[in-house]
């Protein structure tokens, strides 16, 4: 007991004195690990090496999920945090969004303390399948069949792509930080997996292994962050600088938005018009962080229409896709954009069919431009249809906007 306190009187001592000499005086710093699986035992047998491990109770495992784990039936998407650090690491909260669908799982215990080497597995807390979601929740269904979410919380019970991807969150230390699981692991690749068997529609099992989406470095000093944002904004129609449908007008910062409609303007004959924009990126950079815009826009016509048939100048049917993404951690960001024109009309003379940009001057000061790209340095604009008078545009058809301020596919 002697030599006890002697060895501990001696560590507090050099302890103190390395610390007011500066030496050895860092915070502890640990690595947590983000992965993404999906366990599936509901819909047969998972191929070999398929089924996400470690999954359940078991050495080093902190498991929250179904109780009793033998009897329950998995068919849910799942989240390991491995602690990579020796100390351990304390998870605050973890919560699982599905951007695209709106809704928010929060099923999870708060204050969780992962020991080193360790793991916490976050599955669904309910037996059984479920499907869909409802926006604007923050529970989520205990279920969590994430492979079953669709677009606005929809069931998915296609092998269709719903745009929807998935998000963790987690709190550590006070301080949040969002993984985006840009592979859509936690959703099956974005389809109701089940559904992609044979072609005589038989059901597959939806099991995925786990994969590493992000890594959360803790202690060591303040947190790191993105070292840009990205923005983006959608217009179906612009009239005279007036925004007919839009979507994430503001530009800045960039956000999933959609808008559609069809509104009703004097001199200006519309069919449907639909604008969207998504935002596809956590509060860390990753390769495949991106930001989108996309504009739809149908029968626009300024001008008379007869039979069917602008006289004026319009279009039959646009669409303009504007996009830019993330290479890599602190690569520079890649943008790219398009667009479609099934008819476009000038003067109710024969039809233009449209595979490249053009400029047509028309009488006076009127100029018409086709499937135009506007690029900058940081910004790239998409336009499908333009009409310029002088040296302002009258009337834009189909425009999608993205931009970057300082780089968001960098840490700062």
């Amino acid at each position: 007991m002697y030599g006890l306190r002697r060895r501990l009187r001696s560590g507090l001592v050099f302890g103190v004195v390395f610390g007011v000499m500066g030496l050895g005086a860092t915070a502890a710093s640990a690595d947590v690990n983000v992965y993404a699986g999906y366990a599936d035992n509901f819909q047969g047998h998972a191929a070999p090496g398929a089924f996400p491990s470690p999954f359940g109770p078991g050495p080093g495992v902190i498991y929250e999920g179904c109780q009793p784990y033998a009897s329950c039936v998995f068919d849910g998407g799942t989240v390991r945090l491995q602690n990579t650090g020796t100390t351990p690491v304390t998870i605050n909260r973890t919560t699982i969004s599905y951007t695209g669908a709106g809704c928010t799982f929060d099923l999870w215990p708060r204050r969780i303390t992962v020991p080193a080497g360790g793991s916490l597995i976050l599955a669904q807390t309910e037996s059984g399948p479920g499907g869909g979601c409802t926006p604007g929740r923050t529970t989520g269904v205990a279920q969590m069949d994430s492979s079953d979410i669709g677009r606005g919380g929809s069931e998915l019970t296609t092998c269709t792509q719903s745009g929807v991807v998935p998000k963790v969150h987690v709190t550590i230390a006070g301080h949040t930080t969002t993984v985006t699981d840009s592979g859509q692991v936690l959703n099956t690749g974005g389809v109701d997996k089940a559904r992609c068997g044979p072609p005589n529609g038989g059901f597959i099992n939806e099991s995925t292994p786990y994969a590493q989406i992000g890594t959360i470095t803790t202690g060591g000093g303040p947190p790191p962050t993105r070292g840009g944002t990205f923005t983006c904004s959608a217009t179906a129609a612009r009239l005279g600088g007036n925004d007919l449908i839009a979507a994430n007008p503001a530009d800045s910062p960039c956000v999933t938005a959609s808008n559609s409609g069809t509104p009703t303007i004097a001199g200006l004959t519309v069919g449907l018009l639909d604008a969207n924009t998504m935002l596809n990126a956590g509060a860390l950079p990753a390769a495949g962080d991106n930001a989108t815009a996309h504009s739809d826009a149908a029968n626009v016509c300024l001008g008379q229409t007869v039979l069917g048939i602008c006289l004026g100048i319009g279009v039959k049917a646009v669409s303009s896709d504007a996009s830019v993404t993330c290479p890599s951690v602190g690569g520079t960001p890649v943008f790219t954009g398009s667009s479609t024109l099934a008819t476009v009309y000038l003067g109710g003379v024969l039809p233009i069919v449209s595979g490249q940009q053009v400029t047509v001057p028309l009488v006076g000061l009127v100029t018409v431009y086709i499937d135009r790209t506007i690029r900058t340095g940081n910004s790239l604009t998409q336009r499908a249809l333009e009409v310029d008078l002088g040296t302002s545009p009258l009337l834009i058809v189909g425009e999608a906007k993205v931009d970057t301020t300082g780089n968001p596919c960098a840490t700062a």
